[in-house]
């Protein structure tokens, strides 16, 4: 819910990364985990846009972000390389689930992974604050934390990752 605003750019974001990076996988979260590297796959961003609104079903839900992290933690990232995986995490950090779990989940991470970017759609704009208890319960764990939210914060952004 919180994120709807900004899902289509941020999708459209994903879609150019796993276009460059091509051994990357994408999964999304909200109450749920899901797969969706091979719908950003397909040939244009509406045909993938398209694909991920059927593939993903719990979409809009609401967000269990450390359920979401213990998947990945004890899944795809126990089979990755701790050199050289780079976990993007993208998210306003707002959640219904536990910080705890969260922190949890996020010291595990930070074991299993190069480094770990998270992108907050609303970190740039002049009001923002850290409120979310999810987000603070990660932060202590992240080494990127980057914006999303106008021009100014994409330029940021394209940069960071760029050089990571």
């Amino acid at each position: 819910g919180s994120m709807d605003a900004f899902n289509p750019f941020l999708l459209q974001l994903m879609f150019g990364l796993q276009k460059e990076l091509k051994s990357s996988r994408t999964f999304v979260f909200s109450t749920e985990l899901t797969e969706i590297t091979s719908s950003l796959r397909r040939s244009s961003v509406q045909q993938a846009l398209r694909e991920v609104a059927t593939v993903v079903r719990d979409w809009s839900g609401g967000t269990n972000i450390g359920h979401s992290l213990a998947r990945l933690n004890r899944g795809i990232l126990r089979e990755g390389s701790s050199r050289s995986t780079v976990a993007i995490i993208i998210s306003d950090g707002y959640d219904s689930g536990s910080a705890k779990l969260i922190e949890q989940e996020m010291k595990v991470m930070r074991r299993r992974v190069r480094k770990i970017v998270w992108i907050n759609p609303m970190f740039g704009a002049t009001t923002f604050e850290v409120r979310a208890t999810g987000m603070k319960a990660a932060l202590p764990f992240v080494d990127h934390f980057l914006p999303a939210f106008n021009v100014k914060s994409l330029e940021i952004l394209v940069r960071e990752l760029s050089q990571i």
